[in-house]
This record gives C-alpha cells, sequence and structure tokens, in this order.
C-alpha cells in the first residue's frame, strides 16, 4: 500500500503546503516592513471543507490494478495571498506592517503546522503498524 495515495494524507499534505507558502508571506511582510507605502498580505483562509468536497469522488477509489491512472494530488495553486484586512496601525510614510501582528500570525502559523506534522506523522505510523504490524 502506497501511503501517498491516501486521501488523508494528500489533504494533509496540502494543508502543510498551505501553511508553508503562508509563512512565506508572513516573512516578506516582515521584511518589508520600513518600505514605504507597502501594505501587508496574508493568504486566503484554507478551506478544508472545500478542498475534501472537490476531491470527494477520489477519497472513495482505491487502486486495484497497476495499470489504473494515478489519482490527482491536490493542487496549492487554490492559495493566493489577499491584502490583510485588519491591520493595527498605518505608518506615516503609509505602510500597515505591524510587527506585533505578524509574529502571532507566524506563531499561529507555526502551531497549526506543528499540529499537522505531528498528525502526519501519526498517520504514518498507523499504515507502518498495519503493514508490518510492529511498531
Amino acid at each position: 500500500m502506497d501511503v501517498s495515495d491516501s486521501a488523508i494524507m494528500n489533504l494533509m499534505q496540502a494543508q502543510m503546503a498551505y501553511q508553508g507558502q503562508r509563512q512565506t508571506q508572513i516573512a516578506h511582510n516582515l521584511a518589508n516592513l520600513d518600505r514605504p507605502d507597502f501594505e501587508a498580505r496574508d493568504m486566503k483562509k484554507f478551506d478544508f471543507e472545500r478542498l475534501v468536497a472537490k476531491h470527494m469522488k477520489r477519497l472513495q477509489l482505491r487502486a486495484t490494478n497497476t495499470q489504473h491512472l494515478p489519482p490527482v494530488k491536490p493542487s496549492t495553486d487554490d492559495f493566493r495571498d489577499a491584502k490583510l484586512r485588519d491591520t493595527f496601525e498605518t505608518t506615516p510614510v503609509g505602510n500597515n506592517v505591524s510587527v506585533d501582528q505578524q509574529t502571532a500570525l507566524a506563531a499561529k502559523n507555526n502551531a497549526e503546522f506543528q499540529i499537522n506534522s505531528r498528525l502526519f506523522r501519526k498517520y504514518t505510523q498507523m499504515y507502518r503498524v498495519a503493514a508490518v504490524g510492529t511498531r
């Protein structure tokens, strides 16, 4: 059994890809902290329900023959950045990046990534136990 073909694993990978892109966007905001007229941006909220609905038919399928086509991996193109609407302050030069706000977003994103990576690890261990029979 190929663990990478599991629908739940693919969904967790999509979530981690989103969190990676969001962390990059937050770092970009912080890097432009002193740039005049820079507007902070953030990623659209990850819509897990929409992603599941999009791939619902694939959740039911199992490859029973090696000649079957492989399943389609979730696309990370669903993640778009958007202007950060709720900013704390704007500087006199028009920059609205708040170090406190961006640090809080980074911490929250990191915590979500840690939870997701632990779940991913546990599912991998579960598959290993099912395949081998021991830890």
